[in-house]
């Protein structure tokens, strides 16, 4: 069965990554995509993942679990 990321699990991975990053340009990255997606969900808009996202996804969630 297929995990479902909900919209908090990544926002708490997203916060997690940037407490963890010790590279500046990085953690400023992760600051800001934490930001895009709270303005998203701030102003409801839907948020859509298609398959283009896939990689980004697993990416993001191998990381956190391997930390």
């Amino acid at each position: 069965m297929k995990e479902v990321f909900t919209v908090e699990k990544y926002l708490t991975t997203l916060r997690e990554l940037y407490k963890s990053e010790e590279n500046e340009v990085l953690k400023k990255q992760w600051l800001n995509l934490g930001l895009a997606l709270k303005q998203m969900i701030d102003s409801n808009e839907v948020l859509l993942f298609d398959k283009a996202d896939d990689d980004f996804q697993k990416a993001l969630f191998e990381r956190l679990d391997s930390s």
